[in-house]
């Protein structure tokens, strides 16, 4: 139960033990078409998508050395880890990252996001749709909103939403979008997800210095994706894109909104549960808690290590540390992907009893019967 990987169906594993075809195979090409037809319709755009060998952090890599051209400045949104990250890539490839540094635990205001663009001459707005260190979900839409407004790209980490909460490419205005298999698409990990828009694809062809990072050189990828039987550039990682069809696959045969309000359920019935034993979650405000990952504050006293140790070899669920600025004094569950209601109940029981186990909680079972209440009257059928 930690934020990716994820739990993987058997249908996957299957799909991923198959024979490895050439990468030049027509059988294979159709198999990357068919996956990529699947991710434009999880992503909602009618743009060009990508399927790349590497991790959320080569997408990442990736959306920013196709944005960023040398003294190229980008505002980042920097609300927890990974908006820490993103600003570190974008001094990797030469670009002047000047962050927009929000609390941990907080979501950014757009208001404030414009007053920033306004001050200074900017190529494009990064942000975090759901920063998977603090739980916080950003309202992505409006900040699509400003970022046309000032006519700057706007590169958005997808990574721990993507396929667990609803992601609109093309209608927020999204100009380069990424994200992983193994996070709520449940597949296995090694595959980097990517969505461009038109507008970003035309940037790219008309740069004026070359991208520094050939392997994700958004263009040498670009003819392959739009017609994998006919173009070449590397060898694919033909089994972990078998995984990754049958993943997306899964995906759409539930229905997004089903997806999605199955997420929404688990993410409340965790964080009421959390609640009902007196836990205070990292999300200053339970509108802007993603339902992807919850992360929660420890009571005074109680040491990281060993109660995730506890809750893993006594009651045989694996839950996060905190991360940066939380290490120590947070964990965090990872409920997405494939995760059900019986994973929710096992894993809040985990918790509670835990927490019982060390002196925290003198009379276990209110969290386990507040999560049963909430999942018993929002759970989809």
């Amino acid at each position: 139960m930690v934020p990716g990987p994820t739990n993987v169906d058997p249908r996957v594993y299957l799909r991923l033990a198959r024979p490895t075809l050439p990468h030049t195979s027509s059988k294979f090409a159709e198999i990357l078409s068919e996956t990529l037809s699947n991710l434009k319709q999880i992503f909602k755009t009618k743009g060009d998508v990508f399927a790349i060998s590497g991790s959320g952090t080569l997408g990442m890599e990736m959306a920013i050395a196709n944005v960023v051209q040398p003294g190229d400045k980008v505002l980042v949104v920097n609300g927890g880890f990974f908006g820490e990250r993103m600003a570190e890539i974008v001094r990797r490839h030469g670009g002047a990252a000047v962050t927009l540094d929000v609390p941990w635990g907080e979501a950014v205001d757009p208001k404030v996001v414009r007053e920033k663009l306004a001050e200074d001459d900017y190529r494009a707005l990064a942000a975090v749709h759901v920063e998977t260190s603090t739980g916080v979900v950003n309202d992505i839409a409006s900040l699509g909103r400003v970022a046309r407004e000032f006519d700057v790209l706007f590169v958005v980490d997808a990574v721990c939403s993507l396929g667990g909460m609803d992601v609109r490419t093309d209608e927020w205005g999204i100009d380069v979008c990424f994200a992983s298999s193994q996070k709520a698409l449940a597949s296995v990990p090694g595959m980097a997800v990517l969505a461009a828009s038109e507008r970003m694809i035309e940037y790219c062809q008309n740069r004026k210095t070359p991208v520094s990072f050939f392997y994700g050189d958004l263009l040498n990828w670009l003819k392959v994706m739009r017609d994998p039987s006919r173009n070449y550039f590397v060898t694919h990682s033909i089994n972990s894109i078998y995984a990754l069809s049958e993943a997306t696959k899964i995906v759409l045969e539930e229905g997004l909104e089903k997806r999605f309000a199955r997420h929404r359920a688990v993410a409340r019935a965790v964080r009421e549960s959390m609640k009902a034993i007196g836990l205070r979650m990292v999300p200053a405000r339970k509108e802007i808690a993603a339902d992807t990952v919850s992360a929660f504050y420890y009571p005074n006293g109680v040491d990281d290590a060993l109660f995730r140790k506890h809750v893993e070899e006594r009651y045989g669920v694996y839950i996060a540390r905190g991360l940066g600025k939380l290490w120590r004094k947070a964990f965090r569950i990872g409920h997405l992907g494939n995760v059900s209601a019986n994973d929710a109940l096992a894993t809040v029981g985990a918790v509670e009893r835990t927490f019982a186990d060390m002196g925290f909680v003198p009379n276990p079972g209110k969290a386990v019967s507040k999560a049963q209440e909430v999942l018993y009257k929002t759970y989809p059928s």
